[in-house]
């Protein structure tokens, strides 16, 4: 009995042996497990911290690199600004050398407001002219370097300055009227064709925008109601007095046209400076308070090209309908063309 008492008494030891072992292990283990996960997300801030770093180091670099752009663009403005002022003061302190040598007395307002905004100025001009030039007798085309200028006006005329010109002809004499023609440089296309829908709603409906290779943005103020009529050949008139007469009052008429619509187009134009804000652009209060008036639904500027992309979206409903009227907004804006 003591035998056995003593058997059980030591597997009972060593069961308690092998379980507080089983749990040293097993504390031991946990331990090992902490460090581990302490280790891991030590690991885990360092790389953190390391990535944070490097973020902060991008976004330095980041903001360095917009600032050294910032800084390039503010140069190159500057240097464009400073190109384009040099570029006009060169053009506007040109001899002008055209045969009058002066601007033209009806657009002389016109030609100042331009050239006293920063984004503008102007190359050439001409308010508009009645021409008799006499050209060399068999001549096909009319070439007005090589032909004597018989009679000039930038003014309506009398029949009698005709005559009288007519009669030192001797060879083909061409009666011309030329509408006024404006030949303005822009700094941006932006403002170019901005002008441009102002002239095109003025009734110069010729009018064009010319972007060279280097970038200079021409924009040319031109009309279509002009007239050419042959008068003589080698000398000899072809035509009674009473059609000189006739000619005349048809170029009297396209002259006070002609004027009305520089007239629209200078109104016009005070309205696009205006709105446009322009640096230099000397609006008057008065023309400030013109512009506010056309803001409440009085005589305001259509832009073109919402026009044009309007009318297109108009003939594709038409189409789509099949009223066939697609066409009638094109007869309206072609009306002026015919005056």
């Amino acid at each position: 009995m003591d035998r056995l008492a003593e058997d059980r008494l030591m597997d009972s030891l060593l069961k308690d042996s092998l379980m507080e072992d089983r749990l040293t292990e097993d504390r031991l283990m946990d331990s090992l497990m902490d460090r581990l996960m302490e280790d891991s997300l030590m690991e885990d801030r360092l790389t953190e911290d390391r990535l944070l770093k490097d973020r902060l180091a991008e976004d330095r670099l980041m903001e360095d690199r917009l600032l050294k752009d910032r800084l390039t663009e503010d140069r190159l403005t500057e240097d464009s600004s400073r190109r384009w002022r040099q570029q006009k003061q060169q053009r506007l302190s040109r001899l002008d050398h055209s045969k009058k040598g002066s601007v033209d007395g009806d657009i002389e307002h016109v030609v100042s407001l331009l050239n006293s905004c920063e984004q503008f100025f102007t190359t050439s001009s001409c308010s508009g002219r009645i021409i008799l030039i006499d050209g060399a007798p068999g001549s096909s085309e009319v070439h007005k370097q090589n032909c004597v200028w018989l009679f000039v006006s930038h003014q309506k005329c009398e029949s009698d300055d005709l005559v009288s010109g007519l009669a030192r002809s001797r060879g083909d004499a061409v009666l011309k009227f030329e509408p006024f023609v404006l030949h303005v440089q822009c700094r941006q296309l932006e403002d170019a064709q901005g002008m441009h829908s102002v002239a095109v709603n003025s009734g110069f409906r010729n009018s064009g925008l010319t972007v060279s290779k280097t970038g200079k943005i021409i924009m040319a103020v031109r009309s279509t109601h002009g007239l050419e009529v042959p008068l003589s050949q080698e000398g000899k008139l072809l035509v009674e007095q009473e059609y000189i007469h006739f000619l005349t009052q048809i170029a009297n008429q396209k002259m006070e046209e002609n004027l009305r619509r520089i007239h629209r187009f200078y109104q016009s134009l005070q309205s696009f400076l205006s709105m446009k804000k322009l640096p230099g652009s000397p609006i008057s209060q008065e023309t400030e308070k013109g512009v506010e008036e056309d803001k409440e639904g009085k005589n305001t500027t259509t832009s073109v090209y919402k026009r044009r992309r309007k009318r297109e979206q108009h003939r594709q409903t038409d189409c789509c309908h099949g009223d066939g009227s697609s066409s009638v907004p094109e007869l309206e804006d072609c009306q002026d063309l015919f005056l």
